[in-house]
Order: C-alpha cells, then sequence, then structure tokens
C-alpha cells in the first residue's frame, strides 16, 4: 500500500491522458433524433413502447416512497432516543440495589426450575388406574 501511495505521489504530468473539450465529429444529429423521439411520444418506429418505460416511478410511486423513507427514518430517531435513555450497565454495576434484584431474580429461577414436579391426588374412591 506504501508503495502504490508513493507511486501515486510521484506521477508526472504525462501519465494522464489530457484533459481537453472535444467536440463530436460524428455523423448522427443528435438533436434531430431527439426530436424525432420527442414527436413519436417516445415509440420506436415500429409502434412499439420503448424499452426502460417501467424503470420511471409515478408520481405516487415517488410518494409512497418518500413516505415510507420518513417512517423508516422516525423509527430510527425514536430507537435512537430509546436506547440514549436506558441508563448505562456501567452505572449500574455499583448499585447494590441492582446486584441484590439480580440475586433475587437468579434465586427464583432456580428455585422454579428444580422444584419437584406436583403430586397428583389419587381419587379417595379407591378406582383409579394404574
Amino acid at each position: 500500500v506504501h508503495q502504490l501511495a508513493t507511486t501515486l505521489l510521484h506521477a508526472s504530468p504525462g501519465d494522464f491522458p489530457p484533459e481537453e473539450a472535444e467536440e463530436y465529429t460524428g455523423t448522427v444529429d443528435w438533436d434531430a433524433e431527439w426530436k424525432k423521439v420527442v414527436a413519436s411520444e417516445g415509440k420506436t418506429p415500429d409502434g412499439s413502447a420503448r424499452p426502460g418505460k417501467d424503470f420511471y416511478k409515478s408520481e405516487a410511486e415517488i410518494a409512497a416512497i418518500k413516505a415510507a423513507n420518513k417512517v423508516a427514518e422516525g423509527a430510527v430517531e425514536a430507537s435512537s432516543r430509546v436506547a440514549n435513555s436506558l441508563p448505562d450497565v456501567r452505572s449500574l454495576s455499583g448499585d447494590w440495589k441492582f446486584w441484590i434484584g439480580i440475586l433475587a431474580v437468579v434465586s427464583i429461577g432456580l428455585s422454579l426450575l428444580s422444584a419437584p414436579p406436583a403430586e397428583m391426588v389419587p381419587p379417595t374412591d379407591g378406582s383409579y388406574f394404574i
């Protein structure tokens, strides 16, 4: 990378093509060709539609895209505001109430997971299936 940067810094003026404004010297009159396209309302000489017509968006599609972009920007802004309003975890690490709460949640969770299943009480009439 260093060698490439050094080579680019030491380039001579002859290394690049000259910047000349060249005039078009072809035989096609592009202004006349464009007038033909405008006169035929964008159709080819055989009457078929020119390719790429479905590429362009209508005003309604443009408005819908703008509205969707605005909603997306609003969602990103709202999520960043929520993220900024939450307290930093590092600031909670020194708070004793936070750690007592964590211990309580872990303790209750482990007790629920390790509790034996509730026993089913058999019917008292003596008729139950094994």
